[in-house]
């Protein structure tokens, strides 16, 4: 901050605002370039004079006219209260000389996840912030700085289940987790529809995991940008045959200067590794390149290994074991 010359006391505050896709989560840091403390919480804000080196108000719903923002969330940072549980605000008062120096950078942060209402592609989840200050040294005037925005952009894959023939499946059991050998990831939805909890934690009373794939075939899981490994835990078909594969959901999260057609918000979805039977594919497109499906993965069950394809690994081992037979017969 710059507060020179303003000897009646100066006002300052962060103001945040997030769409409805995000939900605040805590500060979990404030610090004054040139100060080794980390005021994040309520102890270390507090000072042995009186007063806090920061308060915060909020969060609070957003009023329903705020365009984009229309039912998210906003809170404030008032910096430099003068005493406990006061309603004054002064960080040029003479407790924070040694905080609140004239051209220190403060930074903040905080937490924030997406949520069941996050926008999925497209337009992304706009965060703004801005700043109020005293503007008049011989009054008391606040003004407000202009708003700089940001955005998150989250991403989903849209599995296809369906039989050796083709047809749709519903009621297949699948789980994601961050890694092969990670923890199924805990989810929140229905109807095949679903989004992946922010909080993974056991703070989190949600213990489901499960993914069920509903009518039509079609399971969307939202809230992804990364490698992700997908597992089936339960065939409608009564299989044992289980399949599982990684893939990886990758969003822009700004526009590509080399191809104008790659905005910020598109996404693109890989099959890194499908199952060993090949029971996993991407999906697959007619003869004039339309998807059969709009869905990105395709998974197959099956009843028996008959109706598993003949490149995968079930049937490269009967091969293999027919040949040694075969071979044996020869002598």
């Amino acid at each position: 901050p710059n507060y020179t010359g303003y000897n009646n006391g100066y006002y300052l505050a962060l103001n945040d605002t997030l769409s409805k896709g995000l939900t605040f989560g805590q500060i979990t840091s404030v610090k004054i370039e040139g100060n080794d403390t980390n005021y994040a919480d309520a102890n270390s804000n507090l000072l042995n004079a009186g007063g806090h080196v920061w308060q915060q108000d909020g969060p609070t719903n957003v009023p329903d006219n705020a365009g984009e923002y229309t039912g998210g969330q906003s809170f404030s940072i008032k910096f430099g209260q003068t005493a406990t549980n006061g309603t004054t605000y002064d960080i040029t008062d003479t407790k924070f000389k040694d905080i609140f120096v004239i051209g220190k950078k403060i930074t903040v942060r905080y937490t924030a996840t997406l949520n069941k209402d996050a926008v999925i592609n497209g337009n992304g989840n706009p965060n703004k912030v801005n700043l109020t200050y005293s503007r008049n040294p011989n009054g008391v005037e606040h003004g407000d700085s202009d708003n700089v925005e940001v955005k998150t952009y989250t991403g989903n894959l849209k599995l296809h289940k369906v039989d050796a023939k083709g047809n749709n499946l519903k009621d297949a059991q699948f789980e994601i987790r961050s890694s092969e050998t990670g923890n199924a990831l805990k989810v929140s939805g229905s109807n095949g529809n679903y989004v992946i909890d922010a909080d993974q934690t056991n703070k989190n009373t949600n213990t489901n995991t499960a993914l069920v794939v509903p009518e039509g075939g079609i399971l969307t899981i939202n809230g992804l940008n990364g490698t992700y490994y997908f597992k089936e835990t339960h065939s409608p078909l009564g299989a044992t045959a289980l399949p599982s594969f990684t893939a990886t959901v990758n969003v822009l999260d700004k526009d590509d200067a080399q191809d104008s057609s790659k905005k910020a918000g598109t996404q693109t979805v890989k099959l890194d590794k499908q199952d060993a039977n090949k029971l996993v594919v991407v999906d697959s497109h007619t003869a004039d390149g339309k998807a059969t499906s709009d869905a990105d993965i395709k998974v197959t069950n099956v009843h028996n290994f008959t109706e598993m394809p003949k490149t995968g690994a079930t049937w490269l081992c009967i091969y293999a074991a027919m040949a040694v037979l075969c071979g044996g017969g020869a002598f």
